[in-house]
């Protein structure tokens, strides 16, 4: 697992802000309230908002609890490889996605491959939508239904290689494409993205 991974993970139901991830704290073994957090803790204004639109508005009726995930493009590095699902399923907390505009076909893609996301809330989606969502979840439904474009294997393998590092040369000889095909998927992830690839080398670049 890659070390950026495995940062800690805090409940945020109170202000004790126990420690959840990646080993338990004593007060959390005692603690009645039901868990949540939010990953990767990086964004003060995303967990505030997580406590105010969901946790103060909404009630939880299911034994465990929710971890919402800040998937915005800031964060595209953590989302590139299956382990951060992995990770997170340790938690024993039911997975949520917040994904933004550009990060929504990946989003929609780690949807359907795994089974472990229990939903995906939108930037574009209004606030009854965000409503409705949240008491499915918190009843223990699935908000599972999917907006926008889907990354496809192909696309997802390339951005793979983009994050790896990798030019177009050496992602040419090691998936044995033709030029033209590696093309053709850079202009549909760059489609699916709403952004040129140098905005995502760039994204990385900072990271």
């Amino acid at each position: 697992m890659n070390a950026y991974l495995k940062k800690q993970i805090h409940c945020i139901s109170c202000e004790t802000s126990c420690l959840i991830s990646p080993e338990k704290s004593v007060c959390s073994l005692y603690c009645d309230h039901t868990q949540f957090a939010v990953w990767p803790e990086v964004n003060i204004y995303f967990k505030n908002g997580v406590i105010e639109k969901f946790l103060m508005k909404y009630k939880n009726h299911l034994p465990r609890g929710f971890i919402f995930i800040d998937f915005s493009f800031a964060n595209l590095r953590y989302f590139v490889k299956s382990d951060w699902v992995d990770y997170l399923i340790g938690t024993k907390m039911y997975i949520i996605l917040i994904a933004d505009k550009k990060m929504s076909s990946l989003a929609n893609y780690w949807l359907v491959n795994r089974q472990e996301i229990r939903g995906v809330i939108y930037s574009c989606d209004r606030e009854d939508a965000i409503e409705q969502k949240i008491k499915r979840l918190f009843r223990g439904e699935l908000a599972n239904r999917r907006m926008g474009e889907t990354l496809n294997r192909a696309e997802y393998s390339l951005l793979a290689h983009f994050i790896a590092g990798r030019g177009f040369k050496e992602i040419i000889e090691l998936d044995q494409l033709k030029p033209k095909e590696v093309y053709v998927r850079k202009l549909r992830l760059e489609n699916k993205f709403g952004c040129r690839t140098n905005a995502i080398f760039c994204q990385i670049a900072g990271q």
